[in-house]
């Protein structure tokens, strides 16, 4: 998910949100909560479209929708970073509405969500808060077989991915006449440690970068290696590699977390030093993000 620009800067009036279930695309992140009472109560009534309800793997969730017309699910999950006052926690996974679940599952399963929590079809009660929630669906939980591996891989920890596919309709692509910075989910990030290992991985089953900055970019003193491929409707996935970053820049500390000790975590302690560093970060790799999907879009221009 990235941060927009307002339009009062681009010239341009974004495109407001537009989906029923079923369409093609990104159309809801998953909130970590551990107390669904509790986190229910922080969000304001107009922005609730439904209470806390079990899914189908007896897990609380409830659908919450932005000012902004998108959907965020607060999912209850045990996994803890770090426990402060607040309700809802980090990102732990996507809905993501597909056309062939078959072709879906073994995409995702490269990229490591190779675990079926559940596979059904029907019409579910937790999903009725969608517009189009009431029709038959097919449905696929998966999870990551182990928390992320890499730097950060503590925080992150394990991820899911839940597939939407409408057997009785045809969904149209969420992102269809829109530009970057219109409003929606963009892309999936995924942290990456061994780029080079995944791009063979990848390859061996005709799954090639769509753009990929090759090697690690400097942006300051943060090195990134940056890569983006598409899942097999559309869906754009960021690869990102860290290589190293400022510890504390104004006396040339820096962290290399590349090479001998990839995919190990770095100590909680340390990423909580690290907070502002990564909010820089962050906000670098939607920079090199944005500017690399103006390199794809010229390319494909031209063909």
């Amino acid at each position: 998910m990235e941060d927009n620009l307002p339009c009062s800067q681009t010239g341009r009036q974004p495109l407001p949100a537009d989906f029923t279930l079923g369409d093609i695309g990104i159309f809801a992140v998953h909130m970590r909560m551990q107390e669904p009472e509790k986190a229910l109560a922080q969000i304001p009534v107009a922005n609730r479209r439904c209470e806390p309800l079990q899914d189908p793997i007896q897990q609380a969730r409830f659908l919450i929708q932005d000012p902004d017309g998108l959907y965020f699910w607060a999912k209850q999950d045990a996994q803890v970073f770090s426990k402060d006052s607040s309700q809802l926690g980090g990102v732990a996974g996507l809905s993501i509405g597909v056309s062939d679940v078959a072709a879906s599952k073994a995409f995702y399963a490269l990229l490591g969500f190779d675990q079926i929590l559940f596979e059904g079809r029907g019409v579910f009660a937790d999903l009725q808060g969608f517009p189009g929630g009431s029709q038959e669906v097919q449905r696929v939980i998966l999870s990551t077989a182990k928390p992320a591996e890499g730097p950060f891989g503590a925080m992150i920890g394990y991820s899911q991915i839940e597939l939407i596919c409408t057997p009785q309709r045809k969904g149209q692509k969420i992102f269809r006449g829109r530009i970057w910075g219109d409003t929606g989910f963009v892309h999936l990030g995924l942290d990456v440690f061994d780029m080079k290992g995944l791009q063979d991985k990848l390859a061996s089953q005709q799954i090639e970068f769509d753009c990929d900055s090759n090697e690690a970019l400097s942006m300051g003193q943060t090195k990134v290696h940056c890569a983006y491929i598409t899942d097999p409707d559309g869906v754009l996935i960021e690869l990102i590699e860290v290589f190293k970053i400022p510890l504390l820049e104004k006396w040339g500390i820096f962290l290399n977390v590349h090479g001998k000790k990839s995919g190990k975590h770095l100590p909680k302690w340390l990423i909580k030093q690290l907070q502002k560093t990564i909010q820089l970060l962050i906000q670098q790799i939607q920079f090199l993000a944005l500017l690399l999907n103006i390199i794809k879009m010229k390319k494909l221009m031209k063909q």
